[in-house]
């Protein structure tokens, strides 16, 4: 008796579950027997319900038909739904971005974390070493464009001529100052300062990041121009233009970061600084399509930021 109604359980909780696997397809028919706890059943009663089990799992226990959609559209489909055998291709579709490698770049991430635009950037561009890392909480002490081992000497820059020459900013900071050191006192001298990013098509200056404004170069000492500028790591352009009587600017003989060095049939010369013309006044908004001269000054500038 006991043994009956271990089975009837048995065969009553299996059409329970397979009637409730399929929810797409028809529930299994009523079994031929139904048998209840305390119920005498025979043997033939037993399998007839057991094939009858059988019979359902071999016509509803495997899916005959996949369909696949994207309604969002993120993903292509072809070749569904797959009836039988057959392929199902699924592909992303194209995202319109130009596939190479960028440099700086900008770029657009949409909702489903894929890149829509990207672009090259003109920031200031990654650098392997720091070539200065200054101890900022002394307060005379400045990021600058001096090497180790250097010497000083005064360099006068003529004016209506735009200066420019690299300097690396080694970890992400806020700069609230550009400078300066006037070496020598020259009545009316005017400067005016500030810095672009890094052209990394031309290796030139590109897009301003700040102008400083006019600084009174005419007394000897550090001028400063007050800014307020995030600046991430990498190469950046310290720009300087000077008006009025000529200016004589603290430089040093050996620069710290070479443009590179100029090789022909006669010379053989280190780049630390490039300059074009341009008439003293607010700094222009892009550099990056004008045409710079190697600067041939004795002595570098010193540009120094903090």
């Amino acid at each position: 008796m006991r043994r009956n109604s271990i089975l009837a359980s048995i065969l009553s909780i299996a059409c329970v579950v397979l009637s409730g696997s399929h929810t797409a397809e028809a529930a299994c028919p009523a079994l031929p027997y139904q048998l209840t706890n305390g119920q005498t059943a025979d043997a033939t009663q037993v399998m007839a319900d057991l094939n009858s089990i059988i019979a359902c799992i071999n016509t509803k226990g495997s899916v005959s038909s996949v369909g696949i959609a994207s309604p969002g559209g993120t993903v292509s489909v072809s070749g569904s739904p797959v009836t039988g055998a057959g392929t199902m291709n699924i592909d992303l579709p194209a995202s319109g971005v130009t596939p190479t490698s960028y440099t700086s770049a900008n770029i657009t991430v949409d909702a489903e974390g894929r890149i829509t635009a990207a672009s090259n950037g003109s920031g200031g561009g990654s650098t392997t070493s720091a070539f200065q890392t200054p101890y900022f909480s002394q307060s005379d002490i400045y990021l600058t464009n001096i090497p180790a081992g250097f010497s000083t000497g005064t360099t006068f820059l003529t004016n209506n001529i735009l200066r420019v020459t690299p300097i690396v900013v080694p970890f992400t900071r806020t700069y609230t100052a550009l400078a300066v050191d006037v070496a020598a006192a020259s009545t009316g001298a005017l400067a005016r300062i500030g810095l672009y990013n890094l052209n990394v098509s031309t290796g030139g200056p590109g897009t301003l990041v700040v102008d400083g404004g006019a600084i009174d170069v005419s007394t000897t000492g550090v001028k400063t121009a007050t800014v307020n500028v995030t600046l991430a790591p990498g190469v950046y352009f310290f720009a300087v233009v000077t008006g009025g009587a000529t200016a004589s600017l603290l430089g040093f003989s050996t620069p710290d970061v070479l443009m590179g060095v100029q090789l022909n049939a006669s010379t053989v010369r280190q780049v630390f600084q490039i300059s074009r013309s341009f008439t003293y006044g607010p700094l222009p908004a892009n550099e990056s399509g004008q045409t710079y001269s190697i600067d041939s000054l004795g002595y570098n500038y010193i540009a120094a930021m903090r």
